[in-house]
């Protein structure tokens, strides 16, 4: 029978859990300016081009979240042939 993994929850995965949001807030700020020409900080962002940088510079941020958290996910599973540490108890 398979036992099911559960990853702990880490300093660095609360880390990039934060910079994940960080890129969800800058996708939202640059989309909301180009939908609805409104900002939710005033002046930022201030142009069309500046909206669409700040949207792209967000989904790189959740972008390389989402990589780093599943790496760290990955470096806690046990791997092929060894016990996990709950089998060890």
């Amino acid at each position: 029978m398979t036992k099911k993994f559960r990853p702990k929850l880490t300093a660095s995965i609360v880390q990039w859990a934060l910079v994940d949001v960080a890129g969800m807030l800058l996708v939202a700020m640059g989309g909301f300016y180009l939908i609805k020409d409104q900002t939710f900080i005033p002046g930022f962002p201030s142009a069309t081009s500046e909206a669409i940088a700040v949207a792209l510079v967000g989904i790189g941020l959740i972008f390389m979240a989402a990589v780093k958290m599943l790496a760290e996910v990955m470096e806690q599973m046990p791997g092929t042939g060894q016990e996990s540490a709950t089998d060890e108890k």
